[in-house]
């Protein structure tokens, strides 16, 4: 919801957002696209190994299976 605490946080992050901003401008040029796509690729299969093991886990521990 919107309201005076939202307001100030959102004021206190833009410095944080023109950071981000610019250092994505900067690394566009600068970051070979197959390392990123395997550097991402890599994050994504680890997350969802992760959420997959998280899963499994949970049935076993209630006796789901």
């Amino acid at each position: 919801q919107f309201d005076a605490s939202n307001l100030g946080t959102a004021v206190l992050l833009i410095p944080v957002a023109l950071f981000g901003t610019w250092l994505g401008l900067w690394a566009h040029d600068k970051v070979n696209v197959v390392v990123f796509y395997r550097v991402c690729y890599s994050l994504l299969f680890v997350t969802g190994l992760k959420l997959l093991w998280d899963g499994i886990t949970h049935f076993i521990s209630v006796g789901a299976v």
